[in-house]
This record gives structure tokens, sequence and C-alpha cells, in this order.
């Protein structure tokens, strides 16, 4: 059956960028956390373009999706994974079992990348924490402002050890 083995293929596409994405979700926990900003920004365009060719991959396999749900009499929106899977079967289909292993590695590769992603959305934001807590350290809590003369806008002595440029 030539139009499940196409939607097949791009199962296995759409797997391996995803596979590539997590790859980098990796990647980037690491460079987060040693600080290696110009390596993180080349991962970040290397990101961006696997995330253009999973759009790609993903828009593809919707198209292969919906042939496919035709050919069988129904709409993509009534075939999803499981009944897709069951229909085969139904039918016969000797790709059955590829069927449901591909659709079990895109789960389990969508499932990974999104726990990763989280996990390194919580580094970011940790981080962040940290130096809006160091800076807020070392200025006092507030900012030191000078009027032209010199002198101090505010009539409390600066408490900050560094003054912020405004």
């Amino acid at each position: 059956m030539e139009i499940l083995d196409a939607f097949l293929r791009v199962l296995e596409e759409e797997t391996e960028v995803l596979e590539d994405l997590i790859a980098i979700a990796r990647e980037k926990k690491q460079l987060v956390v040693l600080g290696k900003v110009k390596e993180l920004q080349e991962l970040l365009n290397r990101e961006a373009r696997a995330v253009t060719a999973l759009e790609k991959a993903e828009a593809e396999r919707h198209q292969r999706h919906e042939a496919l749900a035709q050919e069988w009499g129904s709409t993509a929106l009534d075939l999803r994974g499981g009944q897709l899977i069951e229909k085969a079967r139904e039918l016969g289909l000797e790709q059955a079992r590829e069927l449901e292993e591909r659709i079990e590695s895109l789960n389990q590769a969508v499932t990974t990348l999104k726990f990763l992603n989280r996990e390194n959305e919580d580094l970011i934001k940790q981080s962040i924490a940290f130096i809006q807590a160091v800076e807020r350290e070392l200025t006092g809590g507030g900012a030191t402002t000078y009027t032209r003369s010199g002198g101090l806008v505010s009539d409390q002595p600066p408490t900050s050890l560094v003054d912020r440029k405004i």
C-alpha cells in the first residue's frame, strides 16, 4: 500500500528530526549550566533550523495522514494514532506492526522533548533569578542616582556597592 508506506516514511523522518531536537536540548542544558554564551547562540541557530525541518515534516505528515484516511474511507480526525493502528489491523495490513512502532516512537520523542524543554526552561528561570538576586545584593536593591552637579538625588546615603547607569 503506497500511501501507507509514504506515511510510515514521513513518521520516521519526523521522529528523526525530533531526536535531533532532543540532542540539541540536552546540549543546550550543558551550555546553560557552563555559561557558554557563544556556543549557546550557535546551538540556538542549529535548533531553529531543526524546528523548520520539523514544521515541514509535520505538514507532510498531516497531508499523508489525510490521504491515508481518505483511502480508508474516513477523515484524519476520525483516524488518529490508535484508530490508525486498529484500522490497519482490521484491514489485515502487514505494516500494522510497523505503524504501531513508528507512532509509539513519535509519541515517545515528543514526550522526551517536552520534558527536556521544561527542564531547560526551569534552569534558565533559575539562572535569571540568581542574576537578579546578585544584582539586588550589589546595588542595595535600589539605584543611586546623582544630579548634574554630582550630588545625590535622595537624602538617604547610598547603600549600593555599584552605581547603576540610567
